[in-house]
């Protein structure tokens, strides 16, 4: 407790950090014993592979600093201004503003709606004419509408793991995110800014993302 900073006169905060131990124990995190190099006296414990899978996957959460590091590392040619987005998000996250989250990552999926759309127009000559006007259109939704189109049509041209990618989450994802974006932006009412629901699109924008330059990659081919 003293590592912790907890004195000997704060019982409620000494029985908070017990009940949090104890439940990290049961849940498999940690584990009385040695880790080999000690010998054990009844009062080691060890981390087990669970915890440091756990620890490794930190990077991921949106209230950990290295949630954009993330992202540098595994989407490195994300649109700066959709990183920019991102990096704001996850301050306003952190100080609890939650539905000016909601709309920042919103914005930073549709920076990615743009560049894939463009991708298209420029290297994929085989649209119709419908479905080019909604590619280039300056409303969201309906560029949305349009690459969903070409996709499904050219969905079995594609490598099997993107294929299976692509169905699978991709337009499940934006949807998702647009959901959020849309009731915490919306002009004629407030909605309650929820924790889990802006959570939920940190995490799968990190799908998200590279998914869609996969696919603008993909296309330029």
């Amino acid at each position: 407790m003293q590592r912790l900073g907890v004195q000997d006169n704060e019982p409620l905060r000494i029985q908070a950090i017990l009940v949090v131990f104890h439940q990290l124990c049961t849940e498999g995190y940690f584990c009385r014993g040695s880790d080999g190099h000690t010998p054990f006296d009844g009062q080691w414990i060890f981390r087990t592979e669970r915890a440091k899978e756990a620890m490794h996957n930190l990077d991921r959460d949106p209230l950990h600093g290295g949630y954009i590091d993330y992202l540098d590392e595994h989407v490195p040619q994300l649109n700066p201004i959709s990183r920019a987005y991102m990096e704001e998000a996850q301050r306003t996250f952190r100080a609890r503003c939650f539905r000016a989250a909601a709309v920042l990552i919103g914005a930073a999926s549709e920076c990615l709606i743009v560049d894939l759309a463009r991708a298209m127009l420029d290297h994929d000559e085989s649209q119709t004419n419908s479905e080019r006007r909604d590619l280039d259109t300056d409303k969201v939704s309906r560029k949305i509408d349009g690459i969903t189109k070409v996709l499904s049509r050219r969905k079995p041209d594609m490598p099997d793991e993107l294929q299976h990618s692509y169905s699978a989450s991709w337009h499940g994802i934006v949807e998702r995110i647009r959901v959020a974006r849309n009731k915490a932006g919306h002009p004629e009412k407030i909605e309650t800014g929820e924790f889990g629901n802006v959570y939920t699109s940190f995490i799968l924008f990190q799908d998200y993302a590279p998914l869609t330059y996969e696919l603008i990659e993909w296309i330029e081919q």
